[in-house]
């Protein structure tokens, strides 16, 4: 599982045609359209692609590392910063290889297990996000160097337009990386850091000149999210559209249900008490500790720990009550990043108090701190359930030990199509559009995805498949999407109409078609017959048909 399936091909696009990114998943009635979605990495992957000459898949395995180096360098050095101690840098880095702990609750019998088990979707730990969708997770690190910038900024009593430009620019990256964490979910979340800044009490020279700097970063937001501010609103009218995110409580737990208020209320208290240490295990509950016991030892080092218990409390608080509203929950999977990542910095620096001679930095009467010997074995405790969970969620695939000879025959037929689009692009232009069956290779993967196309392609495709079509062309019209899938997909599928390739052809503009031994036209004759397509080339695996002159 290293990647978000779908990224590759948007880095492909973004390589191939340039800015404004084009939608490469989906031509209604073969019309190129604008990409309705933030692509700040997936840009930043591209030029990786293109400096280095390599495809798209290798381009977005080096960037998901990079990514990933960059993201646990400043959470370590950020809590060796605070705790003046490089064992803190370290147990960030243990902490940050853990797991979520309620994979372990099925060893211990059905009946815990299915109290325990999170009725939704899990928060999922840091490790498993950055391998899944490192664009949320650069967001959420753009976030991180805002309220670190924001901090030294509230120390200031004159303009200073160098930081409040790097300030601006940092958060431009968290909005075009993610929408979802540096767009919406830092706006929610906004209220509550404005609260904190007011709660620290400043002089007023001091608020006035954060004004002033906060202007000049508003302007560079402004100016370099442009491009992906004309992109979001291209397309079909926003008025006339559904809004991608609405207001309910989450599904945290599987003892109460949601349909009443006492339910509710039930819901919302096990987010913090079940959902939450369940799914984030010790680096939560360290977290907390770590952030409420904490005291400042400098104005800085005060302002920044303000920020993370505001950016913590408010980002957690958006995950509870909003929602996304079209096919799956991803914005309250990826608003939970920002405080994942502060609770990782503050569990680091909790792990390094027992090796802390002076406390002047910590509120000695709390509770944690006069304890304080006693948390490296809750640490190792923590740590050592974190790690099972990991290696438990790495063994999970077992499944395919037993597999079928049908399901070894699909994976082997997924390896070839790497050769099988290569033989496409070499026979059409990086401008065409092409086709291969959207229903294709959906057994490949526990989630339907026309994998191979997403990987290798390289091309703009008429319809990739209901997820893709849909989430990259949300606001499109769905009837208009539902009747290309359908006419498309009986394209692959003998016998096939002349009609419909003539469709294919004059209406949805496809200039290839992909078709391989998996698919039900494989051994008929009818595309050749019809004379709207000709084959192009043929093996033992896959054909290549192109598009007669009408």
């Amino acid at each position: 599982m290293i990647f978000d399936h779908a990224k590759v091909a948007l880095v492909d696009s973004i390589a191939r045609e340039g800015l404004l990114p084009v939608n490469p998943y989906y031509a209604p009635d073969g019309e190129t359209i604008p990409l309705i979605y933030y692509y700040t990495w997936h840009f930043l992957a591209s030029q990786l692609k293109m400096l280095s000459a390599i495809n798209g898949w290798s381009a977005e395995v080096a960037f998901n590392w990079f990514t990933g180096f960059a993201v646990i360098g400043f959470l370590s050095g950020l809590a060796i910063r605070i705790s003046q101690k490089v064992m803190a840098g370290f147990f960030v880095l243990l902490l940050g290889i853990c797991a979520q702990p309620f994979v372990l609750t099925d060893f211990f019998g059905e009946w815990i297990a299915g109290k325990l088990l999170l009725p939704d979707h899990p928060a999922e730990v840091l490790w498993l996000q950055m391998a899944w969708v490192p664009q949320h997770v650069l967001s959420a690190l753009a976030v991180l160097m805002g309220l670190f910038l924001m901090a030294r900024l509230l120390t200031k009593t004159t303009l200073q337009p160098v930081y409040a430009a790097i300030l601006g620019l940092t958060v431009a990256t968290g909005f075009g990386a993610s929408t979802w964490v540096g767009g919406i979910g830092l706006a929610f979340a906004s209220p509550i850091l404005l609260l904190a800044i007011l709660l620290l009490r400043l002089p007023f020279v001091q608020y006035l000149t954060l004004i002033k700097n906060s202007l000049i970063a508003l302007g560079m937001t402004t100016l370099f999210s442009l491009p992906l501010l004309i992109s979001q609103v291209s397309g079909p009218s926003l008025a006339e559209s559904q809004l991608p995110f609405g207001f309910e409580i989450y599904n945290s737990t599987a003892l109460a249900s949601r349909e009443v208020f006492k339910g509710q209320l039930i819901h919302i208290i096990a987010f913090w008490v079940q959902y939450l240490p369940l799914s984030l295990g010790i680096s939560y509950l360290l977290g907390i500790f770590g952030l409420f016991a904490y005291r400042g030892q400098n104005e800085e080092a005060r302002n920044f720990h303000y920020l993370s218990v505001a950016g913590t409390i408010g980002f957690l608080l958006v995950t509870l009550f909003i929602k996304s509203t079209f096919w799956n929950n991803s914005f309250g999977w990826r608003a939970v990043l920002p405080p994942l990542m502060l609770l990782l910095i503050w569990a680091g620096v909790a792990a390094s108090l027992p090796y802390t001679a002076v406390l002047t930095h910590w509120r000695e009467k709390a509770l944690f701190v006069r304890w304080r010997r006693a948390i490296p074995v809750i640490l190792t405790c923590g740590i050592t359930i974190g790690i099972l969970a990991t290696i438990r969620i790495m063994h999970l695939p077992l499944h395919f030990q037993n597999a079928t000879p049908e399901e070894i025959s699909l994976h082997q037929g997924f390896l070839k199509q790497y050769q099988a689009w290569e033989t496409v692009r070499t026979l059409t232009q990086p401008s065409d559009i092409v086709q291969s069956n959207p229903d294709g290779y959906l057994a490949l993967t526990p989630w339907p995805a026309t994998l191979p196309y997403a990987l290798f392609a390289d091309r703009k495709i008429a319809y990739a498949n209901i997820e893709y079509a849909t989430v990259f062309a949300y606001r499109y019209d769905a009837e208009k999407n539902k009747q290309q899938y359908q006419i498309i997909r009986s394209a692959f599928a003998a016998p096939v109409e002349a009609k419909t390739l003539l469709t294919l052809r004059d209406q949805y503009n496809i200039k290839a078609l992909l078709v391989d031994q998996h698919d039900s036209i494989w051994q008929s004759p009818y595309i050749e017959q019809s004379g709207v397509y000709q084959l192009a080339y043929q093996n033992d695996d896959y054909k290549v048909y192109l598009a007669n002159k009408p």
